[in-house]
């Protein structure tokens, strides 16, 4: 593990016998797997330390459950959650338990929450507070944003993220009657850009701009079945990536 300490011991030994590497240009290259190694190194150490705080924030373990459909399993939930919570934070009404969901794709760190905007400026700043206080580098704050994914959808990985409000009918059953009415919910919708999808096939020469399949010329010496099945695992690849988009009908325009 990157974390265990006789690694890091090992680590610091090689920088030091091997001062060369700071003097030289090794350090200062960014395309060189030194560089990459020690980023990445860099990275996991803010991600540890944010995997440790989380947890910290949380009185219990994040544990699997099944999809609540029946009374026993939504009771078993709720007495589990009760077992283990802080009884001192639930007496509190304006404390409220909030998602964060982190993501890093690239050099991008994504932190999504469905928390009010006064908690999202806290973690800003609490952010800017850690890396300043615990890691030996500047973190530029104009490069953190804040933004709304209900009004502005991001694109991570080709899928278009955004907040999208559901509305799901309840019956409510008193004494004598029955009562009919809408739960308000917000979930995280993925959508298929097709129009990405088309330009990434397009420009490796498997579809035109429209989206129609192209032939190469290295394609003309073999049969029918041959290329009809190169297409095939092309479609099954992409409709495979994009399983989890909700809208899913643009995928036949590249058919």
């Amino acid at each position: 593990d990157i974390s265990d300490v006789s690694f890091l011991h090992f680590l610091r030994f090689i920088l030091h016998r091997n001062r060369f590497l700071i003097n030289s240009d090794i350090s200062h290259s960014e395309n060189n797997l030194f560089h990459r190694f020690l980023w990445n190194f860099y990275i996991h150490s803010i991600e540890y330390c944010l995997t440790f705080l989380w947890t910290q924030f949380y009185c219990f373990q994040p544990t699997s459950f099944w999809f609540v459909q029946n009374k026993m399993e939504f009771i078993r939930k709720i007495r589990y959650l009760l077992k283990k919570s802080n009884p001192l934070i639930i007496k509190n009404s304006r404390q409220r338990f909030c998602s964060n969901h982190y993501v890093r794709y690239r050099n991008n760190l994504m932190l999504a929450t469905d928390g009010n905007i006064e908690s999202i400026k806290n973690w800003k700043t609490f952010l800017l507070i850690l890396f300043d206080q615990f890691f030996h580098s500047w973190l530029e704050p104009s490069r953190i944003s804040v933004m709304n994914s209900y009004h502005n959808p991001f694109s991570i990985l080709g899928y278009v993220l955004h907040t999208k409000t559901e509305f799901q009918k309840l019956e409510i059953q008193f004494l004598h009657y029955l009562m009919d009415t809408s739960l308000v919910l917000k979930s995280l919708c993925g959508v298929l850009p097709i129009t990405y999808a088309i330009g990434l096939l397009n420009k490796g020469g498997f579809c035109d701009a429209s989206g129609h399949p192209t032939c190469k010329l290295s394609w003309t010496t073999l049969t029918d079945n041959e290329i009809l099945d190169r297409f095939n695992r092309i479609m099954k690849k992409t409709n495979q990536y994009y399983d989890g988009c909700r809208k899913k009908k643009g995928l036949h325009q590249l058919q």
